[in-house]
């Protein structure tokens, strides 16, 4: 899978969850608001162009099975507040919304195939959003399309982390080894984990690859080409179509 190594993802894994980047690479993805569905197209075809497609499919799920989504059946959570049905059909029927846990279920359900939803904060508080999502009428099983929930910034704090991207972790051996980057290693020690009081909400998570505030941002044009030698996605062959409708 041809790419670039997402160096603000790596500072974040490598302060909060640095064994993952033994094996797996964070691989940078644009950040015009499609992000999720711009990460699930690197991971399926190789490449982000067809991020409209899988949003106007995904569209369509949320439009033509209602109740699955009008009664929050998929993410039956008690910690998770999900937006309501017309809210989040309007969000990702338009390109360069925000998405959230809802759509990228629906989304597992367009690919047929589970995502793993990876978020780097892993305690009690956060655990909903480190899951394995399984669309509708979807088995459990393995998957190799992993999405990380990231931040266009690295946080000056990193117990305040607060994701506004999304990008493709990559599964690739002896990861730790590609694009080595030496600055990068000592910039973050990994910090003392502290209990989030449990309460039902909702992170505050945007595609648009944003931050709300203007941290510290650290440069991404270090970031050196890679070719991982394992394919994207699995085996099976995605027609593309005709036509798919341009970004406004």
């Amino acid at each position: 899978m041809p790419g670039s190594r997402d160096v603000t993802s790596t500072i974040i894994l490598n302060s909060l969850q640095p064994a993952l980047l033994q094996d797996h690479v964070p691989i940078s993805i644009s950040g015009d608001g499609n992000c999720m569905f711009r990460a699930l197209s690197k991971a399926l075809y190789g490449t982000e162009n067809m991020h409209t497609l899988l949003r106007l499919l995904t569209s369509l799920e949320i439009a033509c099975f209602l109740p699955d989504y009008e009664n929050l059946l998929a993410l039956a959570d008690s910690q998770i507040s999900v937006p309501d049905y017309t809210e989040c059909l309007q969000t990702v029927c338009e390109l360069g919304s925000a998405t959230e846990l809802i759509h990228l279920y629906a989304a597992s359900t367009v690919i047929g195939k589970p995502i793993q939803s990876v978020f780097p904060l892993r305690n009690s508080h956060f655990s909903p959003w480190d899951r394995l999502v399984v669309g509708r009428n979807l088995t459990h099983q393995a998957t190799n399309i992993k999405l990380l929930w990231s931040s266009a910034s690295v946080p000056q704090d990193m117990q305040t982390f607060s994701p506004n991207h999304f990008v493709l972790l990559h599964s690739i051996d002896n990861a730790s080894q590609i694009q080595p980057i030496p600055s990068m290693l000592n910039t973050c020690s990994a910090p003392t984990h502290k209990h989030t009081a449990n309460a039902k909400r909702r992170p505050p998570i945007s595609s648009r690859g944003r931050p709300k505030k203007k941290p510290h941002r650290t440069s991404t044009t270090d970031a050196v080409e890679i070719a991982a030698t394992e394919p994207a996605g699995d085996n099976t062959t995605h027609e593309e179509p005709e036509a798919v409708a341009e970004e406004q």
